[in-house]
């Protein structure tokens, strides 16, 4: 197999490459499309997870807020 480079002279040169080196190449791709598609699912868990922690504080900050501000009303009026 042929394939075609470019050095640092901007001129292009053939190198051969053997079938190992190929089939090596392949694999390496496959295993780094591999790698990718591991880290997008680890970060679609971590989002969802972060997603989920935000709106289970929100939810209870809300309802912090819904309780004390008439409790708290409720105190500082009868001084």
């Amino acid at each position: 197999m042929t394939t075609l480079f470019w050095d640092s002279s901007n001129k292009p040169r053939i190198a051969f490459i053997s079938s190992s080196d190929a089939t090596n190449l392949i694999a390496k791709i496959f295993e780094s499309l591999l790698m990718i598609v591991v880290i997008l699912t680890e970060f679609s868990k971590l989002t969802l997870r972060t997603t989920i922690g935000f709106v289970v504080m929100g939810f209870v900050g809300f309802f912090m807020k819904l309780i004390f501000i008439p409790i708290n009303n409720i105190i500082i009026g009868s001084v």
